[in-house]
This record gives C-alpha cells, sequence and structure tokens, in this order.
C-alpha cells in the first residue's frame, strides 16, 4: 500500500521542524556558551519583565541556574522596591530604543560593595520590533579606584562593554531568526 500524499507532506513537514528544532537547539547553546564565558552578568528579560536568558555569573549571584533563572521576574529575585526600579528602567530603554550605561555602587548579599558599569540595551527582533531588554554590567572596581591614576582605564571598559553588547544583540537576533523559523515551520 502507497502513502497518500498528505502523510508525505506531514512526514517531509515532521523531518524539517526536527531539522529547526536542531538549528534552534544549537544556536541556543552557542550563545549560552558565548554568554557564560564572560565574567560579566548577563541577562535579557522579555517586555513583560520575565528573564528568558541568563549566563552562570549572573545566576550564581542569586544562588540559581540559569535555567531555573528563566521565567522569574525580578520580583522574584530582589526586593519590591528595586524590582519596580528595574521594570521602570526597562520600560524606558523599551521605549526609546535606546542603550544606556552608567557606573554604579551595588551592595552583594556578602555585604561587598563593587563599582559596576552596566550597559542596558533593547534586543530586537526579526521585525526589528523591540521584544525586551538586556544588561551587561561588568565589575570595574578594580578600574575605578585607580581611575585618578589611569583615567583612560574606565573609557576602555566602556568601549570594550559596548563592543560585546553589538556582538551579544547580533547572537541574540540569529537564535531569535530560529526560532521565528521553527514557530512558521510549525504554521504550515
Amino acid at each position: 500500500m502507497s502513502k497518500s500524499p498528505e502523510t508525505d507532506d506531514v512526514e517531509n513537514l515532521r523531518r524539517r521542524v526536527a531539522r529547526l528544532e536542531d538549528v534552534l537547539a544549537e544556536s541556543k547553546a552557542r550563545l549560552q556558551a558565548a554568554i557564560d564565558a564572560a565574567p560579566s552578568l548577563i541577562f535579557v528579560r522579555d517586555r513583560d519583565g520575565r528573564y528568558v536568558a541568563s549566563n552562570k555569573e549572573f545566576a550564581r549571584l542569586h544562588g540559581l541556574t540559569p535555567q531555573d533563572v528563566e521565567g522569574k521576574t525580578p520580583y522574584d529575585l530582589c526586593p519590591p522596591d528595586v524590582a519596580d526600579a528595574f521594570i521602570a528602567a526597562d520600560r524606558r530603554v523599551m521605549d526609546d530604543a535606546t542603550s544606556n550605561t552608567w557606573q554604579e555602587d551595588i551592595t552583594y548579599k556578602d555585604g561587598a560593595v563593587r563599582t559596576v558599569l552596566a550597559t542596558k540595551f533593547p534586543v530586537l527582533g526579526l521585525s526589528g520590533d523591540v521584544v525586551g531588554v538586556g544588561v551587561v554590567s561588568t565589575d570595574v572596581t578594580d578600574l575605578a579606584q585607580t581611575q585618578g591614576r589611569q583615567s583612560g582605564d574606565l573609557e576602555s571598559a566602556e568601549r570594550l562593554a559596548g563592543g560585546f553588547v553589538h556582538r551579544f544583540n547580533h547572537l541574540l537576533a540569529a537564535v531569535i531568526g530560529n526560532l521565528d523559523l521553527l514557530r512558521g515551520a510549525g504554521d504550515r
């Protein structure tokens, strides 16, 4: 008994979806490996404030794994007033579609005070729409302490962080593109 054309179409579609799922998984694994290699705190939140990606360093800071962070919001990880400030800053970045870089002192759970250089940037989907916000936060305590002697170090760190954000956004766009392809294959 021969297969019907519809059965062949369904089998071809299943194989295509399986290939796209493999491509997406590989793309996500490459992105995760890249952000896990960075000593910076890195994460991405969607428009609803949910973490959709983070690196090991960010997750470790909160006593979690990157997989455990996914789906949480700042309200799950921070005091409400801090979470409110994060969400408000996210909204400004997403509404303006612009990046912001700033330096601030952060007090960690163990009481240590560290100076960080943070960059918050809009994450764009394939259509160019802002789909979330990303953050790269780098500990620059040692640089800040020697800033008086070597004033160019902080500017170098800012340029380095900006370049990393640019490359990170390109990697993220590839993952989002593969996900969009996968979603489109399922619609056929």
